[in-house]
């Protein structure tokens, strides 16, 4: 993903990761080059119409990499009607500049769970549980 951000000489590219309900994530809109063209928060029905990126829906997983550009930016951000500061709204401003950001598109065979549910914090928990034992037993001296 850095080779990626550095090559395409890349603000900002975000970790995006194909989801079945957008409503719940910052969604991107990408053209063929992989250039972020949209980003929006957990957009509503009416936006999810124009968010679809070669048939799916891409949400901003992470990671994301950034260069020291987004800085002037993240100080530029308000807050969110959640009364946070989103860095997808950070990420909109570089946008509305024209600044170069791209989208990264995580392979669907990469575990990846939104931990934000009760449900899918258990999920994450017991995948990480079963590859850090898978992990620690490969890092054996003597191998």
């Amino acid at each position: 993903m850095l080779q990626f951000h550095q090559q395409r000489g890349s603000r900002a590219t975000v970790g995006l990761y194909e989801v079945k309900e957008p409503s719940k994530f910052g969604v991107a809109k990408l053209d063929e080059s992989m250039r972020m063209l949209e980003m929006v928060e957990q957009p509503s029905t009416e936006e999810q119409k124009q968010l679809k990126t070669g048939g799916a829906f891409l949400a901003n997983s992470g990671p994301l990499v950034f260069n020291e550009a987004v800085f002037g930016y993240i100080a530029g951000t308000g807050l969110s009607p959640d009364n946070e500061y989103w860095i997808t709204d950070t990420i909109r401003l570089m946008l509305k500049d024209g600044q170069p950001v791209y989208g990264f598109r995580i392979a669907p065979s990469v575990f990846w769970r939104d931990v934000g549910t009760p449900q899918s914090r258990l999920e994450a928990d017991q995948y990480a549980l079963r590859n850090l034992k898978r992990l620690a037993a490969e890092a054996q001296p003597g191998d």
